[in-house]
């Protein structure tokens, strides 16, 4: 017997949030690519960017949509509640403005309990693999700033434990935060592949801009001292090997691929940014350099003295610079 397909109009009835992602992930296409206009004097902040918010997408002649109210989520993230065929569906945004995030997991039991029903992306949680040497990939949107937050707290604990561990920064294997996000993984890549003696303290320069705009990332590479010819040359051959201008034009896909690690994203089963593997697993941290110094270390089959370093236990803010939040958020990530 032929099975009824259901609608989208029923879903939406039977399940508001359905609508939600259907709307959503269409907004999150455009928000990444652009920064919203400046905020509105007679409104506040958070009213400002909502109506930000709707007039922007409203604008590229998508799903048609309404502000109704805005709140502060946390110290990071504004959570708008917009209007779409008749229903109210959140919509989470970055008090600057400049971008929706797709995914806010919910942090405490509390909310977990009230929160709506939706499709597991996390890996399950595991035990830490143990290893004299353990293996740290952080896979990671260059520009999404769960990634940058990740980072921010990731390198002081590396350049603590030095050669004690193998770390390696990877890439999702889909890139969604436009031609700019896909343009600076490849450079990451490339000091990593090429230079990586100088790869903690291009990431520090970087991660410290206002925006990480070409300007910045150009003083990065001068004042590190990255050698400009063997970068270019890495970029020109790596963006050959994976196809990367291709899968950055095809205007089919809702993101474009971004294969570098793909393998590596497949094997581990990566659904976002940040990324924590460690030794093969997937692993849950905080994104302060003492939280992710007590993750590495539990994988030493005999810890070295460094994990013993004061680590600061200040979480770094998401997006760019080094301003610290009381959010410890662990699970939210660009997805």
């Amino acid at each position: 017997m032929k099975k009824e397909k259901m609608s989208l109009s029923k879903k939406i009835k039977s399940n508001p949030w359905v609508l939600a992602t259907v709307v959503l992930a269409v907004l999150v296409v455009v928000m990444a690519f652009s920064e919203f206009s400046g905020a509105n004097s007679s409104a506040t902040k958070v009213d400002a960017v909502g109506e930000n918010f709707v007039d922007f997408i409203n604008a590229r002649g998508g799903a048609q949509i309404e502000y109704v109210k805005g709140e502060e989520f946390n110290d990071n993230l504004y959570e708008l509640t917009i209007l779409a065929d008749g229903n109210e569906v959140p919509a989470h945004v970055t008090k600057d403005g400049k971008y929706f995030v797709q995914v806010v997991a919910p942090l405490s039991d509390e909310l977990a309990e009230s929160a709506p029903a939706a499709p597991a992306t996390e890996a399950p949680a595991v035990e830490v693999v143990k290893s004299d040497k353990p293996v740290v990939e952080l896979f990671i949107m260059s520009y999404c700033p769960y990634g940058t937050q990740s980072m921010k707290g990731m390198i002081p604990t590396v350049r603590a434990l030095g050669d004690s561990i193998d770390f390696n920064l990877r890439f999702v294997n889909y890139a969604m935060h436009g031609e700019k996000e896909v343009k600076e993984n490849v450079e990451l890549y490339c000091v990593q592949e090429e230079q990586k003696a100088k790869l903690l303290d291009y990431m520090e320069c970087y991660l410290s801009g206002s925006s990480g705009s070409d300007s910045e990332i150009a003083a990065c590479r001068t004042k590190v001292g990255i050698d400009e010819a063997k970068l270019s040359s890495c970029i020109e051959a790596t963006n050959t090997e994976f196809n990367i201008l291709e899968n950055l034009a095809d205007k089919s896909a809702q993101y474009p691929k971004f294969l570098i690690d793909d393998s590596l994203n497949q094997q581990y089963g990566v659904r976002g940014s940040p990324t924590l593997v460690i030794n093969g697993a997937q692993v849950s941290s905080g994104r302060s350099s003492a939280a992710y110094a007590d993750v590495i270390c539990q994988a030493f089959n005999d810890a070295p003295e460094e994990c013993g370093a004061d680590f600061s236990a200040e979480n770094p803010s998401a997006g760019f610079g080094y301003e610290t939040t009381a959010a410890a958020a662990s699970d939210v990530q660009c997805a």
